[in-house]
């Protein structure tokens, strides 16, 4: 009855978003990014694809999981040479969630374990090229029941998941933690590895709820249509901010998440500047141009 509840109310949540709202301009953009238990079986038991519904409209939920992959980049089957990594990047997320780790704590894999933290730090840097400010989510990974597939929960628990927080603290990432939960719901986990639907419920159910906690002050995007403006054109510039921030505008005080339309005569800047838990800036620079008409 409780599975049936939780379905029930993401069809609603589905429904709501969908037919009540069929249109944003700008959505925060979720990357997914892991092995198996984030790729799934597909269509909506995924757990990034319960998470999109979750979140709702105003968000864009992919999922970038490809089976067996390792986070080590000398692992059997490394997630560094997949298209999924480069189309995760070219997603240009707002948010990243790295759910890896699984994976490597096979014994092929493992004796790479020095080069663990290195590999771990060089992935997040990848999605932080070119000054991008995404939000960094370092997921610990659910929890293995058995040895399987040459999985070894001894690993994942004693050295996988203090490496991983280790890196988060030292990237300046945030936790999402899907091994406590599920500790004492090995039923949810039928093969000892692998969530049931009911699993990737409670896993989009977790990630959800930390993204929704994330600190006050992160801006998630600062953006307009166009950078280049004749005479009496105009355009629109966007923002989102989380909860609970104080933001300013060039000097004004403005709401956490709006849009401003604008027109220039000359060359100008605009910076948004926010607050909070955390403190953060972004600026878009507006070019006057001469008009061909």
């Amino acid at each position: 009855m409780k599975t049936s509840a939780n379905l029930f109310r993401i069809v609603l949540i589905f429904l709501f978003t969908y037919a009540v709202i069929p249109g944003q301009v700008n959505k925060i953009r979720v990357a997914c990014v892991g092995n198996s238990i984030t790729q799934g079986n597909g269509g909506i038991n995924t757990y990034p694809a319960q998470l999109g519904l979750l979140l709702g409209s105003n968000y864009d939920v992919r999922n970038f999981g490809v089976s067996g992959r390792t986070l080590l980049r000398k692992g059997d089957y490394p997630y560094w040479n997949e298209a999924a990594f480069q189309n995760a990047k070219e997603f240009d997320p707002h948010i990243v969630i790295i759910k890896l780790g699984t994976n490597d704590s096979k014994s092929q894999n493992w004796i790479y374990k020095n080069e663990f933290f290195k590999d771990y730090v060089d992935l997040i840097n990848e999605f932080r090229r070119d000054g991008r400010k995404p939000q960094i989510f370092v997921a610990r990974p659910c929890p293995a029941f058995k040895i399987q597939w040459g999985i070894n929960p001894e690993i994942i628990r004693n050295e996988v998941i203090p490496l991983t927080d280790s890196i988060r603290k030292a990237t300046n990432s945030y936790l999402v933690d899907f091994y406590a939960p599920f500790l004492k719901r090995d039923n949810l986990l039928p093969d000892g590895i692998h969530p049931s639907n009911e699993g990737y419920l409670v896993m989009a159910q977790i990630a959800e709820s930390t993204i929704k906690k994330s600190p006050s002050g992160i801006i998630r995007y600062f953006l307009t249509s166009k950078t280049s403006l004749e005479s009496r054109d105009s355009t629109k510039i966007y923002w989102a901010t989380t909860p609970g921030t104080t933001v300013t505008l060039n000097g004004e005080k403005v709401n956490t998440t709006d849009s401003l339309n604008v027109s220039i005569n000359k060359n100008t800047t605009y910076k948004l500047i926010t607050s909070g838990e955390v403190a953060d800036s972004s600026t878009i620079y507006l070019q006057s141009v001469e008009s061909k008409r």
